[in-house]
This record gives structure tokens, C-alpha cells and sequence, in this order.
């Protein structure tokens, strides 16, 4: 059976408001692309926060300065600023490091490599010997 006349307008109304809804969806996303793309729109906010973070990083730096924090680098190569007090302990640390490689004994330092010496040179002995026993 075909369509009535009536039935065809209501199909031809419907599909095109459905057209004209997916036709909005459409230009709506390409409105928001355009707007992210667009260099104006999308480098204020990035400004912003930079401003905001080389202020917060200026403040950082005059706040330690003026509070005696010196800026060094940690083991892993980042910068660290150090208060007064952890600087004393980090000197006393490494001073006591130094300190403790001086104070060390000849004999507790190199007590093992003595001892491989000293029976390398018994084995030598024993076996001069042994030698010496055979030759005569």
C-alpha cells in the first residue's frame, strides 16, 4: 500500500527536524573546535597560570632568601632550598664522613687484604720447599 498524502508530510516533517537537530549538533561541535583552536581564547587561561606561577616562584625565592635558605641540588639533580638548620646538619654529616676515613686504622682497613697476602705467602713458602725437597 502507498503512502497518503498526509502520512508523506508528517515522514518529510519528521526527517527533516531530525536533519535540522543533527545539523545543530554538528555546528555546535564545530563552534567549540574553532574557539579551542583559536589562539586568543586558549592563551589567556595558559598566561594566567604561568603569571601565577612565576609569581608564587619569585615569592618562594625572596621568602628564603631573606630567611638565610641557600638553593642546592639534591642527588637526583633537583634544585632544594635548605633551611639554616639542615644546612648545619648536612655540613656536620659530610664532616663527620671525612673525619671517619681519616681516623681509620691501617690494619681495619686493609685487614683482609693482609690476610690474602699473608697466605698466598705461606703457600709460596710450602711450596719453595717442596721443591727445594725434591731437587736434593
Amino acid at each position: 500500500m502507498a503512502l497518503s498524502d498526509e502520512e508523506r508530510k508528517a515522514l518529510r516533517d519528521e526527517i527533516q527536524a531530525e536533519l535540522e537537530s543533527e545539523h545543530l549538533a554538528r555546528e555546535k561541535r564545530a563552534q567549540r573546535k574553532i574557539e579551542s583552536r583559536d589562539p586568543e581564547l586558549t592563551k589567556r587561561p595558559k598566561d594566567k597560570k604561568a603569571e601565577i606561577k612565576a609569581i608564587k616562584m619569585q615569592l618562594r625565592r625572596d621568602f628564603y632568601e631573606t630567611n638565610g635558605y641557600k638553593l642546592q641540588k639534591d642527588p637526583t639533580g633537583r634544585d632544594m632550598w635548605l633551611s639554616p638548620s639542615e644546612q648545619e646538619i648536612r655540613k656536620s654529616r659530610n664532616r663527620n664522613k671525612r673525619n671517619s676515613k681519616h681516623k681509620k686504622s691501617f690494619l681495619k682497613v686493609h685487614r683482609n687484604n693482609l690476610v690474602m697476602y699473608s697466605i698466598i705467602m705461606a703457600m709460596a713458602v710450602v711450596i719453595g720447599l717442596f721443591i727445594v725437597k725434591k731437587m736434593s
